[in-house]
């Protein structure tokens, strides 16, 4: 498991875009593993994940 650090609460969920196709193409995710940072309604920051390892150096 990946642990960040950070000074806000930071809430995660999971979907399945199969399921969700109005947010796939709402957020316009066009890869799967996709984490998608969102503040406010508002994407932030994106990250095609391929690794726990990975997801690290993006939150960096």
């Amino acid at each position: 498991m990946v642990k960040a650090k950070q000074k806000e609460k930071v809430l995660m969920d999971m979907t399945n875009n199969d399921d969700n196709i109005d947010l796939t193409i709402n957020y316009e995710i066009f890869a799967l593993p996709t984490v998608l940072a969102i503040k406010n309604g508002d994407v932030w920051a994106a990250y095609l994940v391929w690794s726990p390892e990975d997801l690290a150096i993006g939150l960096s």
